[in-house]
């Protein structure tokens, strides 16, 4: 079975969390955070725990996006939106560099590609 990917779009007041990889897929850098869901796992409960593993902060997930394959990547990818409960943001994984929470207004800045569009009406709304 090809590998199955989360993501996560937690807003917090008006900023989106965001993590950067240190090592890109091609001019891909930044990203909403997320990974591979585990045998076993429900795509909820690996955006969940990857959140946690990734950036130190617990969420809950407060609607399913949708889901595509990556024009880019052409990874399967499902899409959350998360609300964050707790935690302090740090770097939990070895693959990231940077963990930033960005104005959501902005990240055409950090983003080389363009945003899912269904993520991108939930930072909008």
């Amino acid at each position: 079975m090809d590998e199955k990917v989360v993501v996560g779009i937690v807003i917090k007041e008006d900023k989106v969390l965001i993590v950067r990889r240190k090592k890109g897929e091609g001019d891909l850098l930044w990203q909403f955070p997320g990974g591979t869901v585990e045998q076993g796992e429900t795509f909820e409960e690996a955006v969940i725990r990857e959140l946690r593993e990734e950036t130190g902060i617990r969420v809950s997930i407060k609607e399913k996006l949708g889901e595509r394959i990556h024009p880019y990547t052409k990874k399967y990818m499902a899409y959350f939106g998360c609300e964050y409960i707790d935690g302090e943001l740090h770097i939990s994984d070895a693959d990231l560099d940077q963990v930033e929470w960005v104005d959501k207004n902005k990240l055409e800045q950090y983003f080389t590609t363009s945003i899912y569009e269904a993520a991108a009406e939930y930072l909008q709304k």
